[in-house]
């Protein structure tokens, strides 16, 4: 019996690794190998490979220990030009020969009978995987990757170019068998495949169609993920589910249709596709609706997915009271977004590397901002949080470079780690209620060394700088009514404002307190603690109110 696995994603370093059934390793070293001790005592699986040597060949022995195994990403990209295997390996982990782009053959020996998934994925030279004619359990045909039977589709050499027929018998694709395939341009997947796998297409960059089957029923996580060339998909009305990130980064696609039978999609379907301009659902789909381009449940309150491509700003409908996650991610070109009142969910990577955004107003109404949310919108520049908000995740706010300053609502009570990691240009954070409880990681790296300043009568700052690193400083200004330098002085109406030294305010005034709409007159500096300010404008007004905040 072989055994096929995969790590959840290889980008996210964070691995299955093949069951060997090894129970506990030590770990050794021996010249160029580093490799781990099996639970039998007396085999061991290679662990890492620590030369750039041209041509690899793996002993059969090291330090008197069978080498039965070659684990997850062992070779993870090294720069050799052949390797040999012995016939001493049973089990090849998953990646194990991951971005060996020199590599340009392989030869499975007739001893392996587990594989980990794309063992040789985005070897991007290597054309032939050839196997053992002894092997019990794989094969090859054409420099392709199978099991005995030929049943499932293992791996397809990633150096394979031109277009790809896949042959009849194949009932299955492994989890990412044409990863990596880079210079594919075309596959036909035949009727006998009914699901396509996690990354099974992934970085088909120049794989700019697919012929897929009416028998189709699934398209799982990640399957065209990268694929930049996919000019257009047909979607067979058999499929009744779409996977999360499915179509990520497919580039080239202008418009998609979401039949009637899908019934299931992952979060980001189409995320990062930023020619994506039209996103259509066939009428009688019972879970999903489509308007304005968008990809919406079928009740219209979940907005699942934005198209990357349209331009310019987006108000987003009354009705909609969910923000999924990744809804806009990678929607670099969007200018502005209107959240309503009636969102209370703003999902993780919602607006993710959203470049061009400039201003975010966060309504009352969101009690939930998920971890990474504005994460890398590097032109946020205006940054307005609602009274209903009581956290902000893990790298919510990450690499926002054009935030200069931040004020902190009383009713936020914790901050994730990374929350404003690389805000690299905040020179200071207003926060209006108690210290929160926040991450050490937080404010990493903010080269700007921003000030936090803190409201008279909060408490918890002492606390609060120990853990950040940042400083914190009262923000006490007062408007002094009284005195000889408050009123008319050379036909000016000023007054003094005191406060702690070289606190940063801006004075800002009203001409009608009943719908007050306030003006920014001057921003500026206590130096010294006090300031006197003028208003030379006064006289233009029948009443005039004055109020000090922050910048």
């Amino acid at each position: 019996m072989f055994v096929i696995c995969r790590p959840s994603a290889l980008k996210e370093a964070s691995l299955v690794v093949l069951v060997l059934l090894i129970l506990a390793w030590t770990t050794a070293v021996q010249a160029q190998f580093e490799y781990a001790t099996n639970a039998d005592g007396l085999t061991i699986t290679i662990t890492n490979y620590t030369s750039l040597s041209g041509a690899v060949t793996i002993p059969t022995n090291i330090n008197g220990f069978t080498v039965t195994g070659i684990g997850a990403e062992a070779f993870y990209d090294s720069s050799m030009t052949s390797v040999t295997i012995p016939g001493s390996v049973t089990a090849i982990g998953s990646a194990a020969f991951y971005g060996c782009g020199n590599l340009k053959s392989a030869t499975i020996p007739s001893s392996v009978t587990n594989l980990g998934a794309g063992p040789f994925a985005v070897c991007i030279g290597m054309t032939s995987i050839a196997v053992a004619a002894q092997n019990a359990f794989f094969t090859s045909s054409n420099g392709v990757l199978f099991d005995k039977s030929r049943g499932t589709l293992v791996e397809c050499p990633s150096g394979l170019s031109g277009s790809y027929s896949i042959p009849g018998n194949v009932t299955n694709l492994a989890q990412g068998a044409f990863e990596g395939c880079t210079s594919l341009t075309h596959v036909t997947v035949p009727s006998s495949v009914t699901s396509l796998g996690e990354y099974v297409f992934e970085y088909c960059y120049d794989m700019t169609s697919v012929t897929l089957p009416a028998t189709l029923t699934n398209i799982e996580d990640h399957a065209f993920d990268g694929c930049n060339a996919l000019t257009g998909i047909t979607i067979p009305e058999a499929v009744t589910s779409i996977g999360t990130a499915a179509f990520y980064g497919c580039y080239d696609l202008t418009g998609v249709m979401i039949q009637s039978n899908v019934t299931s999609i992952g979060f980001g379907p189409f995320e990062w596709c930023i020619g994506l301009t039209t996103i259509t659902v066939e009428g009688q789909n019972s879970a999903y609706s489509s308007a304005g381009g968008a990809l919406f449940d079928k009740s219209g309150t979940t907005l699942i997915q934005y198209p990357g491509g349209i331009t310019g700003s987006y108000t987003i409908p009354t009705n909609v009271s969910t923000i999924a996650a990744a809804a806009f991610e990678g929607c670099e070109n969007l200018k502005g977004v209107a959240i309503p009142l009636s969102v209370t969910s703003i999902g993780s990577n919602a607006f993710a590397y959203c470049y061009d955004l400039a201003s975010i107003t966060i309504p009352a109404s969101v009690t939930n901002l998920g971890a990474e949310a504005f994460y890398g919108c590097n032109e946020l520049t205006n940054l307005t949080f609602g009274a209903g908000l009581t956290n902000i995740g893990n790298l919510a706010f990450y690499g926002c470079y054009g935030l200069t300053c931040v004020t902190i609502p009383a009713n936020i009570s914790s901050l994730g780690a990374g929350a404003f990691e690389f805000c690299t240009h905040v020179t200071n954070f207003f926060f209006q209620g108690n210290a929160p409880t926040a991450d050490a990681t937080a404010f990493t790296n903010d080269n700007s060394s921003p000030t936090v300043y803190f409201l008279p009568g909060s408490t918890g700052w002492a606390n609060f700088s120990a853990n950040t690193g940042l400083p914190t400083v009262l923000w006490n200004p007062l408007i002094l009514a009284k005195g000889v330098n408050f009123g008319l002085n050379n036909n000016q109406f000023g007054f003094n404002i005191s406060g702690t030294t070289n606190i940063p305010i801006v004075v800002e005034a009203c001409a009608n307190l009943a719908s007050p709409a306030w003006t920014p007159l001057q921003a500026l500096t206590l130096t010294n603690g006090l300031f006197y300010f003028t208003d030379p404008q006064w006289t233009n007004y029948p009443g005039r109110y004055y109020r000090v905040g922050s910048p």
